[in-house]
C-alpha cells in the first residue's frame, strides 16, 4: 500500500512546494543507502588524503558536481531518462527524488565547496560527520525515536547524530592530524558535530548532504581558530 500511495504523495507535495507550501518527505528506512552514503564519504576521504595537492582535490570534486548538474537539467527536459536513472537506483532513491535534485548531486556540489577550503583539517571532520551522523541519525530517529523537533526529526535522532558524528570525526582528525594533540582534535571533532547536526536538525529547502558538511566544516574552522591551530 505505502509504495502504491508514494506517487501520488510525491505529486501532492510537489504541487503543494510550487504554492510555499512544505509537506515532509516520506523517507522509508534504507539499509543500502545508508551504506552507500558511508560508502562515497569514504571514497571522498580517501581521495582527499592521497591527493598529492590540494588542485587535485578540486579537480576531482569538480569532475563529478558538474556533470551530475548536468544530469539534473537533462533528466528534467527527458522524462525517460529520468524513468531509467531512477529504475537503475531504484535501490537508494527516495521517490521524492523523481522530481528534486537528488542527494547524490547536492553530494558532489559540498564536496566542491569543501575542496575550495584547501584545507584537510576542516574537509575531514566534515565528512566524517556526514558520513557517520547522517545515517545513524536516520537509524535511530526511525526506530527509536519520541520526542520530536522540528522538519520530522527526533531528539533522539539528533543525539544519535551528535555522538556518532562527534566520535568519527575525533577518530579522523587523530588519524589523519595527530600532531595537533588530543584535545584540541576533540574539540575540533565536537564542534564540527554540533554545526553538522543543527544543519541537520533545521535543514527544510537545502538537503542535508549539502548543508551538513558545510556547517561541519565552518564549526571546524571557528574552533581550530580559537584553539589556535592552523588550517
Amino acid at each position: 500500500f505505502r509504495r502504491a500511495m508514494l506517487p501520488a504523495y510525491v505529486a501532492l507535495a510537489q504541487s503543494f512546494r510550487e504554492e510555499g507550501v512544505h509537506l515532509p518527505s516520506l523517507r522509508p528506512t534504507n539499509y543500502v543507502r545508508n551504506v552507500w552514503h558511508v560508502t562515497n564519504t569514504s571514497i571522498a576521504l580517501a581521495v582527499l588524503l592521497l591527493a598529492p595537492r590540494a588542485e587535485w582535490v578540486i579537480g576531482a570534486s569538480a569532475c563529478f558536481c558538474f556533470p551530475f548538474w548536468f544530469l539534473e537539467w537533462l533528466r528534467r527536459r527527458l522524462p525517460a531518462l529520468n524513468e531509467r536513472m531512477l529504475s537503475f537506483f531504484r535501490l537508494i532513491v527516495h521517490p521524492h527524488e523523481a522530481v528534486r535534485v537528488n542527494s547524490a548531486t547536492w553530494f558532489a556540489t559540498a564536496l566542491f565547496l569543501l575542496s575550495l577550503t584547501r584545507s584537510t583539517l576542516l574537509c575531514v571532520p566534515a565528512l566524517a560527520v556526514l558520513g557517520a551522523g547522517d545515517p545513524i541519525a536516520a537509524l535511530v530517529g526511525r526506530r527509536w525515536g519520541r520526542t520530536r523537533l522540528l522538519h520530522g526529526r527526533t531528539l533522539e535522532g539528533s543525539l544519535a547524530f551528535l555522538v556518532a558524528a562527534a566520535m568519527a570525526a575525533w577518530v579522523a582528525l587523530r588519524l589523519t592530524h595527530a600532531s595537533i594533540g588530543v584535545l584540541p582534535a576533540f574539540w575540533i571533532a565536537a564542534a564540527a558535530a554540533l554545526g553538522g547536526a543543527f544543519a541537520e536538525l533545521i535543514s527544510l529547502r537545502v538537503d542535508d548532504n549539502l548543508s551538513v558538511p558545510v556547517a561541519a566544516a565552518a564549526s571546524a574552522a571557528l574552533a581550530s581558530w580559537g584553539l589556535g591551530v592552523p588550517w
